[in-house]
């Protein structure tokens, strides 16, 4: 996306812009808040070329009508600005520590839902023939993120370079700590992963770049524009759903919460599994995967006993 800055700040937010992408980072979000930013120096009276404490704390403020993690995502793009005219021999304002993040309690589809939404999303078609495409595209994304238990811009961002259909597998770039991880596919899904290959590049893109091509099949899919479609394919499945909807990032808690369950009813050792899990995920280490499960209150009693007993840090807690 192109973006047009004016304030007096615009030469050091385009370079940051730059930077990144030059990098390999996916920075929509940021460009996005950055964009808003550019134009809120400028109507807010603020465009004297400096990134001083009274226009961070403008901007810092906290708006009705979002929550703080909505608030912190815009602030940290910022402080990512500053740090970047920092490094340039800029003297900036160093923004204050950002407020704690919101936790809310994931909604967990259960088995039974995600084939009902799957089998929804196979049966729904795309009328437009330009986007014809997305009719075998959307049902091998966002399965992706439950089978695999990928991280919303893990997928999106694949390249056709990064699946190996020989051996199952994905090469995971950049992704959370900037770490790059392989990610072994199932052998099931595996096998529909070749077969809408094998459609895209005979009926559709031939030597495409993205292996799920967005809009503009030079570039990837937008993060929003997956989550946005998500939530579009629940509703319909569920019209008369009441509560809280899952997100597709629901998808990966429901992969690692299934597959703990079924591991436990298996009689696998899940205290030995959990590392496996951990670096499958990408997490650091075992806590951050455990914590996907206790913040549920009404899951398998032996599953939480297992993890007290291979995490104590978590014994005690209001599971």
């Amino acid at each position: 996306m192109n973006w047009t800055f004016q304030s007096k700040l615009a030469p050091y937010i385009e370079g940051l812009i730059r930077e990144r992408q030059a990098c390999g980072y996916l920075f929509n979000l940021y460009a996005s808040h950055l964009y808003r930013f550019d134009s809120f120096i400028v109507t807010g009276g603020f465009d004297c070329g400096e990134l001083n404490e009274a226009l961070f704390s403008a901007w810092a403020a906290r708006l009705e009508t979002e929550n703080q993690n909505s608030r912190n995502s815009r602030v940290h793009a910022v402080c990512e600005l500053a740090n970047y005219m920092e490094s340039l021999g800029r003297s900036v304002f160093h923004p204050y520590k950002l407020g704690g993040k919101e936790y809310t309690t994931p909604t967990i589809p259960t088995k039974d839902e995600l084939r009902r939404f799957f089998s929804h999303i196979d049966r729904s078609r795309v009328n437009n023939k330009y986007f014809e495409r997305f009719n075998i595209e959307y049902p091998i994304l966002i399965r992706l993120y439950y089978h695999c238990g990928l991280r919303l811009n893990e997928a999106v961002m694949l390249k056709r370079e990064d699946v190996d259909l020989q051996y199952g597998s994905l090469y995971i770039r950049h992704s959370k700590g900037d770490k790059d991880r392989i990610v072994m596919l199932p052998k099931d899904f595996h096998d529909l992963v070749i077969k809408y290959d094998d459609k895209m590049e005979k009926s559709y893109i031939p030597g495409r770049k993205w292996f799920f091509p967005g809009f503009d099949i030079d570039k990837s899919f937008l993060k929003t524009s997956i989550d946005k479609k998500f939530k579009q394919f629940w509703i319909e499945s569920f019209p008369d759903w009441s509560g809280s909807l899952p997100t597709i990032h629901s998808l990966r808690h429901a992969f690692v919460v299934h597959r703990m369950d079924d591991w436990v009813l298996e009689g696998k050792d899940l205290k030995n599994l959990m590392p496996y899990l951990s670096q499958y995920l990408g997490h650091s280490g075992i806590e951050q995967t455990i914590y996907y499960y206790h913040q549920l209150d009404a899951r398998s009693k032996a599953v939480r006993e297992i993890l007290e007993g291979c995490c104590p840090v978590i014994r005690g807690a209001n599971l």
